[in-house]
């Protein structure tokens, strides 16, 4: 016996809701149970799918059409036709020869009455041209939201963890820090940066004490990092972008990542430079375990080489001006070399690499305490970053306050261009300046850390701190006399430019 096909679908519904789908259903079930009391009903469904994208998978659909063609389906009842096609006549046209083929010469339709598809086409045809342009003008609104959205520093997407949604003083959308939930990002980003490893704050955070995120099940550890990724936790409003990738085996598809588009309205829950250091903690190879441990990530990138003090763009081989690279050797130690296979001339090497580390570190500890005029720049706080991150918010709140002028009715068009053109002038120019600093001031360990903290800081933060002072850490040939003592190896063979 075949059965009558009930289809539903909804494009968004990523809170996975299911109103729409199951409302369709019923309706469609009523429709069917009517007309072909005597056929038992299948049911078909896609969820949060796009019917106007091409490249969208609809799984529900595809099951549809199968079961269409093994011929166990005699009847078709839908919502409305829009759930079947928003491509166009192109479309409507291959869903009718797939019809035709299996003696299906009617779709019904709850909102649209029948269509003949073994007729007269020309109904379908019409229907299908204008639900395309109906998508088509959709999905241009729905771009069109997203960007003023973005513009204004609005929430245009689901809540992250850490918010929730509230409703503005102006009665519009707006997210509010959720007490439990920020303080669990807080301890999170705290753990972090003082060292201790991903793994280990996740097992920490599955003992139950900080609540998860809602319907994604206990924490892991990758969750754990694109939650900390997220810009808006420090007051960031995003968008999301796609880079098409090839994989190995040919495939495409694409990897996404958040590209910071302006200041948010809402409250942030870290504060920039923390959570840019809670960042770098998370890239950092020198990790703490169980009991405060510290040991060594090793992380296999491809094409990436491991990341010791020196290579971090800094040392250089004193012969080509290639850089060097830590490797170790046959015997276990790992030395600094210039590899021919990196491009250099694979006359240099010097080790213990750890004994050079150490020595570099001296040197810039002695050199930082003999500098006086260079503390100052070393604080938490830049003055120059806080007055420009100061006249940006300034920018932002004249613009924020010109656009409800304007919407409250208490300037014109003319005024509000004015005020909003040289607000946005301020920001802008603001914001580059921002851009110009070199370098994120929590991103330098202050004198004391330097000095007497050294092993307690990540890896990434050392990178930072002697790529900051140092312009370069030049590695000459050997003199010809060999010193069991390494320091004074050191001292005969390596050179530090500084940069300031």
């Amino acid at each position: 016996m075949t059965s009558v096909a009930v289809y539903a679908r909804k494009s968004r519904d990523p809170e996975e809701q299911r109103i729409s789908v199951n409302n369709q259903k019923a309706a469609c079930r009523k429709l069917a149970a009517e007309l072909f009391p005597h056929l038992p009903i299948v049911e078909f469904e896609d969820n949060d799918v796009s019917g106007f994208d091409p490249k969208a998978v609809r799984p529900g659909f595809e099951a549809f059409l199968a079961a269409i063609r093994r011929g166990e389906i005699s009847q078709v009842v839908v919502n409305e036709q829009a759930r079947l096609t928003r491509q166009g006549p192109t479309q409507w046209e291959d869903l009718v020869v797939t019809f035709t083929r299996a003696g299906i010469t009617k779709v019904h339709t709850v909102l649209g009455g029948v269509i003949d598809v073994g007729g007269s086409k020309l109904l379908g045809r019409i229907l299908a041209a204008v639900d395309a342009e109906e998508a088509e003008r959709s999905s241009a609104r729905y771009k069109g939201l997203h960007e003023r959205l973005r513009d204004e520093g609005r929430p245009g997407g689901k809540v992250g963890y850490g918010y929730r949604t509230t409703t503005g003083p102006d009665g519009r959308p707006m997210w509010e820090i959720e007490p439990d939930e920020a303080a669990a990002i807080v301890a999170i980003s705290d753990a972090l940066c003082d060292g201790f490893s991903l793994n280990w704050v996740t097992n920490q955070l599955r003992d139950g004490t900080i609540p998860a995120p809602k319907r994604k099940g206990p924490w892991k550890a990758a969750g754990v990092r694109r939650m900390l990724a997220r810009p808006s936790l420090a007051g960031f409003r995003s968008r999301t972008i796609r880079t098409p990738v090839v994989g190995p085996d040919g495939t495409e598809g694409f990897r996404l990542h958040e590209e910071i588009v302006g200041l948010a309205r809402w409250e942030p829950i870290l504060s920039e430079s923390r959570w840019r250091q809670t960042l770098d903690a998370l890239n950092s190879r020198t990790v703490k375990g169980a009991g405060g441990k510290e040991y060594m990530v090793n992380r296999k990138i491809e094409r990436h080489p491991r990341r010791w003090l020196l290579t971090n763009a800094v040392g250089r081989c004193g012969v080509c001006g290639g850089r060097v690279w830590a490797g170790a050797l046959a015997t276990g130690i790992r030395v600094y070399q210039c590899r021919q296979v990196h491009g250099g001339c694979g006359k240099i090497a010097i080790g213990p690499a750890e004994a050079l580390d150490a020595w570099v570190h001296d040197q810039l500890t002695d050199y930082m305490a003999t500098n006086p005029k260079l503390l100052p720049t070393i604080g938490d706080h830049n003055p120059e970053r806080d007055r420009l991150e100061e006249d940006r918010r300034r920018a932002r709140r004249t613009i924020d306050e010109a656009d409800e002028m304007f919407a409250a009715g208490d300037i014109d068009r003319a005024r509000h261009r004015t005020i909003s053109v040289a607000a946005t002038e301020r920001f802008d120019r603001a914001q580059r300046a921002i851009d110009a600093l070199p370098v994120l001031d929590s991103d330098i360990p202050d004198l004391d850390a330097v000095r007497h903290h050294w092993g307690e800081l990540p890896l990434s933060r050392k990178l930072r701190a002697l790529g900051y002072f140092a312009e370069a850490v030049i590695v000459n040939p050997a003199n010809g006399r060999r010193s069991n003592d390494a320091v004074e190896r050191f001292k005969a063979r390596v050179e530090i430019v500084w940069k300031r």
